[in-house]
């Protein structure tokens, strides 16, 4: 008998101390399963008696995001009311919540918890202590701890025989794997154990296709962008099966990256689009950043009230995301105007190396040396671009090089002789761009297209300026000469 069908009589038919009783009986069946929301949804009305089941419940709601029942909940329970492990899921709950004080107050919940529980005796709560303690050293931008302890979470679920957060587990730890650059280790482990989930059922089978997820971005770093398209596509379709809607933000973000590096702008647009209506009634601000993020790779332009609201966001977070810094930055660049303080910017970068974070680590590089090549200072951007080139050489960095019409390109290539500067025969062009150049097809002034599209005559100028680069060509009637060359045109119309 499915258990959510035993849940829902149970509820219906029993005492609440059957009902109780019933959830702490069943307490791994409760949290290994995707459809964790579902349950809470019949459970979010029942009256416990027993602190336990109280516990449970507020677990439920704190990962179902009703922090008003979680809040309601952990008010009328203690730890006096638990001993054992109970005592210990008690301090998991508190160190995961952010209701109760940031992430380093909630260490010392996490601490209490381990030293509570016997570490060397496998159990469900076990196996929370750990993954509560990964995502809080997560947050904290502390990969490599974070791993360590995302990956014992996965051996402890597993020897439990709880597939969900195992699988779970194992896509938080090899998502950090990936974000310190060890992309042929994050390759090797998820390939092993969607080997070993092949002999599960088809619905346990799908918990482990959610590694094409890491594994994807692994490839996308590396520069194998079909690969990695097709690997974030089945990571997609596994997380929108099983409804995992906390694993949104972080696929698209590569998703709208991949499509960009591959020069597929309408697929691009149609994932953005997508995601926009998605989270349309989802006042997130993380997804509304990572929506402006697909926007600016899109169109290569935000407006003027869209740039100043960017802005008033970065300033508004206590520890900006650095895809945040990153478009922040690229802007700035682009349109020759310093949204970022050089001081701030220089000390993003010096956290990501401090934290390991390589592959933020690479793009704010770049930019950097952008910035200084823009303004002349060429041997400083030279000094930036060998600390690119070595983790280029050192770690397979390559994704980050082709992500944005880098001006200093012709100084990565007089430094490396072997880097092309685009990965496809057609030029990857933003929507933007392709707007711009099938109005110079029809031979108008640069103030004519501004007008047409709403944009200053200096903005002309900079796109037009990067299809001059992207085509090879040196003006205006050759760059249009080798678009119909192309195709460029008869595929746009």
């Amino acid at each position: 008998m499915e258990f959510k069908y035993q849940l829902v009589e149970c509820v219906k038919q029993c005492s609440t101390k059957e009902i109780d009783d019933f959830l702490i009986r069943e307490v791994k069946s409760l949290f290994n399963t995707p459809k964790i929301y579902q349950y809470y949804q019949v459970l979010k009305d029942h009256q416990c008696e027993a602190s336990e089941a109280k516990l449970i419940v507020a677990w439920l709601a704190q990962l179902s995001g009703d922090n008003m029942k979680l809040g309601m909940l952990s008010r009328s329970i203690n730890e006096t009311d638990f001993k054992g492990e109970y005592l210990s899921f008690y301090y998991d709950m508190r160190a995961l919540s952010g209701l109760f004080g940031d992430p380093r107050e909630r260490l010392v919940f996490s601490d209490k918890s381990l030293e509570n529980i016997v570490v060397d005796q496998s159990s469900f709560f076990l196996g929370n202590a750990y993954l509560t303690r990964g995502q809080i050293h997560n947050g904290l931008k502390e990969y490599r701890k974070a791993y360590q302890y995302f990956y014992q979470a996965y051996e402890t679920f597993l020897s439990q025989e709880m597939m969900f957060p195992a699988s779970v587990s194992l896509t938080n730890a090899l998502l950090n794997k990936v974000r310190l650059a060890q992309f042929d280790e994050c390759i090797k482990i998820a390939k092993q154990s969607m080997l070993m989930s092949s002999s599960f059922s088809s619905s346990v089978h799908q918990y482990w296709d959610v590694l094409y997820l890491p594994m994807g971005i692994a490839y996308l770093e590396q520069n194998h962008v079909l690969l990695a398209i097709d690997y974030l596509a089945k990571a997609k379709e596994a997380i929108d099966a099983l409804e995992l809607i906390h694993m949104h933000g972080y696929l698209e973000l590569n998703l709208f990256k991949a499509y960009k590096m591959h020069g597929d702008m309408k697929r691009l647009k149609e994932i953005l689009e997508e995601t926009k209506s998605l989270f349309a009634h989802m006042r997130y601000p993380m997804m509304t950043l990572i929506m402006k993020y697909g926007d600016v790779l899109l169109d290569d332009y935000l407006s003027v009230q869209e740039i100043e609201e960017l802005i008033l966001m970065y300033k508004e977070e206590r520890d900006p995301q650095p895809f945040l810094i990153e478009i922040v930055v690229y802007l700035g660049n682009k349109n020759n105007e310093e949204y970022l303080g050089f001081d701030d910017f220089i000390k993003y970068i010096n956290d990501c190396r401090q934290q390991g974070d390589l592959i933020s680590l690479q793009v704010l590089l770049l930019l950097l040396a952008d910035r200084y090549y823009l303004k002349g200072e060429h041997e400083k951007a030279k000094i930036i671009l060998e600390e690119v080139l070595l983790y280029k050489d050192n770690h397979q960095l390559l994704g980050a090089l082709y992500l944005y019409p880098y001006e200093c390109w012709p100084l990565i290539q007089k430094m490396d002789h072997h880097m092309k500067k685009t990965t496809s025969k057609q030029p990857c062009f933003t929507e933007k761009e392709l707007e711009v150049l099938m109005l110079m097809e029809q031979g108008i002034t640069n103030k004519e297209i501004g007008e047409k599209l709403f944009i200053s005559v200096g903005t002309v100028k900079w796109h037009i300026n990067h299809i001059l680069s992207k085509l090879d060509v040196k003006n205006r009637i050759q760059a249009v000469h080798e678009a119909r060359k192309l195709g460029i045109f008869k595929e746009n119309t």
